[in-house]
């Protein structure tokens, strides 16, 4: 099956800055609640281990987009709102691992001084960097 109905940048510009969001929203909470568990009580008897948190951030990334990529909606909050998804290079949906290697490609994207993003509206199946790399296309499902 050949897919055509390709989603436009601007929606999955906003789409995305929507669930940067949520993401961080989730990550400040997770961290709010791990510096509470460290601080209360006897207190933190080994400091270093807050040098990982900031690693979280990278985790709930991965997995909020990961997650809700590869569930039936095929899409994550800010995706569902503009009736866009990401499907494999059929139009069928990916799976968990699918999705996962699809948002650690997103980093080499964005190292790249966003130029992986950046390239979305000048490819033919507009698609970034890190939908390339994974074998993935966002489309809309209004033009379906």
């Amino acid at each position: 099956m050949e897919v055509k109905n390709y989603a436009v940048s601007w929606k999955r510009f906003v789409a995305g800055i929507i669930d940067v969001i949520i993401a961080i929203t989730i990550s400040y909470i997770l961290v709010i609640i791990l510096l509470v568990l460290l601080v209360s009580g006897a207190g933190i008897k080994d400091p270093s281990i807050l040098d990982n948190i900031s690693y979280l951030g990278y985790i709930v990334d991965i997995l909020y987009f990961s997650l809700m990529e590869s569930s039936s909606k095929q899409g994550t909050v800010g995706k569902i709102l503009f009736r866009i998804k990401v499907t494999d290079l059929n139009g069928s949906q990916i799976n968990l691992g699918h999705a996962i290697n699809r948002n650690a490609a997103k980093i080499i994207s964005a190292m790249l001084l966003f130029i992986g993003f950046i390239m979305i509206p000048f490819t033919e199946r507009k698609q970034g960097l890190h939908d390339i790399m994974a074998k993935c296309l966002v489309i809309d499902k209004t033009q379906s």
